[in-house]
């Protein structure tokens, strides 16, 4: 299991990583391993970064939308 944990979504360095997990993700599924990315984020957030980058795993969000 990859857990990881970045300041927010869509700011340079955490989608330069998020990125680099998903151009990953054939190796990492073939040996079996999960990501999950946790972030301040709500969840709203996280489904729309991973849609706007194409990411193929988890967020867990840590706040929910008021």
């Amino acid at each position: 299991m990859i857990l990881y944990f970045y300041p927010r979504d869509d700011t340079p360095g955490c989608t330069k990583e998020a990125c680099g997990f998903r151009d990953a993700w054939t190796d990492l599924q073939d040996l079996g391993v999960v990501v999950l990315g946790v972030s301040a984020d709500d969840a709203a957030s996280h489904t729309k970064f991973a849609a706007k980058y194409r990411l193929p795993f988890t967020f867990c969000p840590t706040r929910t939308t008021r």
